[in-house]
């Protein structure tokens, strides 16, 4: 039986919907009519079976737009509210970079920097001042060589100072200063000549620096934050954020000393079903299952592990007796503590180095605990044998369907395993791969799958992927 039952929805396939209409012509002109295809009759079978079984397909597709497994685009999103579940928008990529220009320079935010390798465009979020205060590197060379002088660099207000030799030179006084510098937490020095490269230590935390009268600050670059001017899945890697796109008197260079901080597109079906599905939990409370549902709702969250240790010993991952455990990639802190504290069980201990205070609608304070995922470095060596069907960029093709793979398939304590490398590898074509090798350093030697610790994530770079031609 077709159409709508207590069984469901049944769709009247064309070969039912040919013969119910060649059975009503047989009864309204004649059971010996001919319906052959090249006849009258047979043209106007052909005419209307078409479209009806169109119309049988839409009301079969109205039908299944309730079921969330089967709904797509907006259906599924009105499916989805149902439970609370909203999908994802695209995001932009952002990223801190540090911007050159000469002291005082005041860079409006909207300013526009550019990726000159993929055209990308990048907007500056907030005005920068350039400056001593906000600095993420400083050029520093000697304005004056004298013997048996004083010397001295202020960084976050501690005094890294030399007194130079008998036979000073701009070099031996700049050696001597990167030396004393040895000793500043956050930055590193390096001598370039007759220069010195003061560096925030992880690249994107701002340090203040001054130098004394004799010293010369040679290149001011400042802290600031970029946001992809389109969103979606724009990788960005260290030093890829490179063109200044808007004049600006004063503005002499821009480079991120980080990767960026990846987008995303907008969810895709696939994704806001699996979500929604995992939602169901969401009305629970106490529970890890609801602790998860909560969590991957935040705006920002890539990834969450919850772990729970119910028993009256340590266990195997560390976490102490009657404790909980949230590892979260992305997300606001603050966000994130509150729909922790909102979930969990009176009395229940939380694990994690990162601490953020929340107060109950008592007033009385607590400190909820989780994680962020230690980011461990993953080295690739690949080995090609090129034919006539390798593309031109296909390198670059390669690398770039191995960041996408690890941003999609490899969530939090993921093991890294090695055979599926290969499937990234061999989306481009024209190749076979002679030797693949894997590791935690640079100059990998491993063949073997490497473990992840629940509380890591297994992350890389196009400068960690070396690609090269079988000889």
């Amino acid at each position: 039986m077709t159409g709508l039952s207590p069984l469901g929805f049944e769709r009247k396939r064309l070969p039912e919907i040919k013969a119910d209409i060649e059975a009503r012509l047989r009864d309204a002109f004649g059971q010996d009519i001919d319906l052959r295809p090249e006849s009258v009759f047979g043209q106007l079978v052909g005419t209307l079976v078409l479209p009806i079984a169109e119309l049988w397909e839409e009301a079969e597709n109205v039908y299944l737009s309730q079921d969330p497994d089967f709904a797509e685009g907006f259906s599924l999103d009105a499916v989805a509210v149902l439970t609370g579940t909203t999908r994802l928008p695209a995001t932009p990529t952002t990223v801190v970079a540090a911007v050159l220009g000469d002291f005082a320079t005041a860079i409006p935010a909207g300013s526009e920097a550019q990726n000159s390798a993929t055209g990308a465009t990048y907007l500056l979020q907030t005005g920068v001042a350039i400056g001593t205060q906000n600095l993420l590197r400083m050029v520093i060379t000697v304005g004056e060589v004298a013997n048996s002088t004083a010397y001295d660099v202020v960084i976050e207000g501690n005094s890294y100072d030399i007194t130079s030799g008998g036979a000073a030179t701009a070099s031996t006084i700049l050696g001597d200063l990167r030396d004393a510098l040895e000793y500043a937490e956050a930055v590193t020095a390096e001598l370039d000549g007759e220069t010195l490269i003061i560096t925030a230590e992880d690249g994107e935390t701002a340090f203040t620096g001054t130098v004394s009268a004799n010293l010369t600050v040679a290149e001011y670059w400042s802290r600031s934050l970029w946001e992809a001017q389109e969103p979606g899945e724009q990788i960005l890697p260290v030093g890829a954020l490179d063109t200044v796109q808007t004049p600006l008197a004063g503005w002499g260079g821009v480079e991120n000393l980080v990767p960026g901080l990846t987008g995303s597109d907008i969810e895709s079906d696939q994704a806001l079903r699996l979500r929604r599905r995992r939602s169901v939990a969401f009305p629970a409370t106490g529970v890890i299952d609801a602790i998860y549902a909560r969590l991957a709702q935040l705006v920002g969250v890539v990834d969450v592990v919850v772990l729970e240790n119910t028993g009256t010993t340590t266990d195997s991952n560390g976490l102490p007796p009657q404790h909980i455990w949230a590892v979260v990639l992305g997300g606001d802190d603050d966000e994130i503590a509150e729909t922790i504290f909102a979930i969990r069980a009176a009395g229940i201990g939380m694990q994690g180095d990162t601490v953020v205070p929340v107060t109950s609608l008592s007033g009385q304070a607590y400190d909820v605990r989780f994680d962020r995922p230690d980011p461990v470095d993953i080295w690739i060596s690949i080995e090609l044998e090129k034919n006539g069907n390798y593309p031109l960029d296909g390198d670059d093709a390669i690398k770039a369907a191995i960041l996408a793979y690890f941003d999609s398939d490899i969530g939090i304590g993921d093991d890294l395993r090695y055979s599926r490398l290969y499937t990234p590898i061999n989306s481009v074509p024209g190749h076979e791969v002679t030797d693949l090798r894997i590791g935690t350093a640079p100059a990998p030697s491993g063949t073997e799958s490497i473990a992840i610790a629940i509380d890591e994530i297994a992350r890389t770079d196009v400068a960690n992927i070396v690609i090269t031609e079988a000889a």
